[in-house]
């Protein structure tokens, strides 16, 4: 039986929009510098927001949009949040690139069930193309983190550690603001304790 062509270009437009916030291809692992214990969250969903050129905050999680709400408990939440600023777009000739230059800061959220740890660290971020269009994609590989915020609950198997993290994320300011809020929220939470 054929579709009409309104059923089908609906059906396109709708895959489309279900497919806009995930992307193939996007890759994060955190690996122990002492251990070599590796943490490779399956991240799912990702957005980006830019307030000119030369800036970008690119977010990447597993979870729900439900598990996002800033407001919903986080006691039964097992997934990753992470947040990556590159605040200096590098340019050619003019910036240099060598292993101690950053120009990119990571935070890492990992929720287990009440369990809540917080890695952060920094590197240098090779983007794709420039912040502000339809989509924004890039590469960090040896960006060095370590674990700066927890609850008691929270068990560090990985200690300092090296990220590397690629993406393809599409420019989504709400999608970025809520999961800056639930990331802002629970580092929030750490901090008061």
């Amino acid at each position: 039986m054929a579709f009409p062509r309104t059923t089908r270009l609906a059906t396109a437009l709708f895959v489309g929009t279900l497919l806009a916030g995930c992307r193939t291809g996007t890759h994060l692992s955190v690996r122990s510098v002492e251990s070599g214990h590796e943490l490779r969250p399956r991240l799912t969903t990702a957005a980006y927001a830019a307030e000119d050129g030369n800036t970008a905050d690119v977010y990447l999680t597993d979870l729900t949009r439900a598990e996002l709400d800033p407001t919903a408990p986080i006691d039964t939440i097992t997934g990753h949040l992470a947040r990556v600023h590159m605040f200096l777009r590098p340019k050619a000739g003019n910036t240099p690139i060598e292993d101690t230059a950053t120009n990119a800061t990571v935070e890492l959220l990992v929720l287990s069930r009440g369990a809540i740890g917080v890695y952060e660290g920094a590197g240098f971020l090779q983007p794709g193309s420039k912040p502000g269009g339809a989509r924004f994609g890039g590469s960090m590989d040896g960006a060095t983190v370590k674990l700066v915020a927890s609850n008691a609950s929270f068990v560090d198997p990985i200690g300092p550690a090296e990220l590397d993290v690629s993406f393809t994320a599409p420019l989504d300011r709400g999608a970025a603001a809520l999961m800056r809020a639930r990331l802002e929220t629970i580092i929030a939470m750490l901090e008061a304790r």
